[in-house]
């Protein structure tokens, strides 16, 4: 069996290509919202990243240290 090998720099075009071929606005602008999220986390490019976050995103870590933790807004998250 051929081993599978994920290249995460090219995680977010099946979407963008998805985007491309659907006819509902609403699904290729989350299509296309998703694509620029992961692109840019990839990338490590922070305001990009940021700008697809809602303007209070709230962030929750399961069992992260044995502590839930839970980032609210924008500042919190971007700083993390």
């Amino acid at each position: 069996m051929p081993t599978l090998k994920i290249d995460p720099h090219k995680s977010w075009i099946p979407l963008r290509e998805k985007a491309d071929k659907t006819s509902n606005e609403k699904h290729k602008i989350l299509l296309n919202g998703v694509a620029n999220h992961m692109e840019a986390e990839i990338k490590g490019q922070l305001e990009p990243l940021m700008s697809t976050l809602t303007a209070e995103p709230v962030y929750h870590f399961w069992r992260v240290s044995d502590v839930n933790m839970i980032l609210n807004g924008y500042d919190e998250v971007s700083s993390f």
